[in-house]
């Protein structure tokens, strides 16, 4: 069983509609795969409960965790208080995380390999979107990668090459269609995104490798 925790701020004044929408994007493309465990944690249950009470919930192995949430150097924030931090990271040993959360890679990112994390994706900037009407451009690239190495034995490098893909798509449609502006904006996020690989071999990994047995 592949179990994923996907934890959202749905309640945050500013950014919560588009965490809401980003994770039901998400959620639309791998919620019937095969074989796997959806985890869902939205403002409420992250305040009702540490993030230790649904990692332990995994059985105490491999998953992967994926959140959209506001973010700064060292940690990830739900309702402006550090939720998923350095002194936790030891919690993600052997998993794949997948940060939709400014700043992240920055300090946080590196803690989690050196505690054992096997992949870690997310940004070493701040990202954002350019207007409400591109929205759901936005979130569909960011969600490339994921929902590509969820729903099928894709490796690593694979779903990076689709989403890698994904965005020159849509900084072309968004050139074409809604101006350079916007096209510039989803341009400065790629830029942004970094991933951190305990092992250089790591990339060939597939979803298979984060089943719990």
């Amino acid at each position: 069983m592949l179990h994923v925790l996907v934890a959202y701020d749905n309640d945050d004044p500013k950014r919560g509609e588009y965490f809401d929408a980003s994770q039901d994007n998400f959620i639309s493309k791998v919620g019937k795969a095969n074989a796997i465990n959806l985890k869902l944690l939205d403002t409420s249950k992250c305040l009702e409960y540490p993030i230790d009470t649904y990692t332990s919930e995994c059985g105490g192995g491999a998953f992967i965790f994926v959140a959209y949430l506001h973010g700064n150097e060292d940690a990830l924030l739900v309702s402006d208080r550090s939720y998923v931090n350095c002194p936790n990271a030891y919690l993600f040993r052997d998993t794949l995380f997948f940060a939709c959360s400014c700043l992240s890679a920055i300090e946080l990112g590196q803690k989690l390999i050196q505690e054992g994390c096997k992949v870690f994706l997310g940004y070493n900037k701040k990202i954002t979107t350019a207007s409400n009407e591109t929205e759901p451009i936005f979130y569909e690239c960011e969600n490339a990668f994921i929902s590509h190495f969820i729903t099928a034995e894709n490796t690593i490098q694979d779903s990076l090459n689709f989403m890698y893909d994904k965005y020159l798509e849509m900084e072309r449609h968004l050139a074409m269609n809604y101006g350079i502006f916007d096209a510039g904006i989803l341009g400065q996020n790629l830029d942004a995104f970094e991933i951190l690989l305990n092992e250089n071999r790591y990339a060939l990994l597939t979803k298979n490798d984060f089943i719990l047995e």
